[in-house]
């Protein structure tokens, strides 16, 4: 299993579909970056709380993302994913 909170990642997904009513290409992107997130967090930080990942691991991911080649173009939705997901999280107080 990923990070605890990992519900919170299938709600926003949800609300992706439902009220925002994103194209399914775009969800798939969405779900592909979440997982890779989490995917990577557990790996190198073992499991955490969401309220426990910093910007520096955040900035840790983006890091790795780079060394792996990934396009800008990758990288930043990547990151406009995530800034995504937690504004979600805040705006419904998770």
């Amino acid at each position: 299993m990923y990070i605890r909170k990992v519900n919170y990642k299938e709600e926003f997904i949800a609300y992706l579909q439902i009220e925002k009513q994103y194209a399914s290409h775009t969800i798939t992107a969405y779900r592909s970056d979440l997982e890779q997130f989490f995917i990577y967090i557990n790996a190198v930080y073992g499991e955490l709380q969401l309220a426990e990942i910093s910007h520096s691991i955040i900035r840790s991911w983006i890091v790795s993302l780079m060394n792996d080649e990934l396009t800008a173009r990758s990288v930043n939705r990547k990151i406009s994913t995530l800034k995504s997901y937690y504004h979600y999280l805040i705006r419904n107080k998770h």
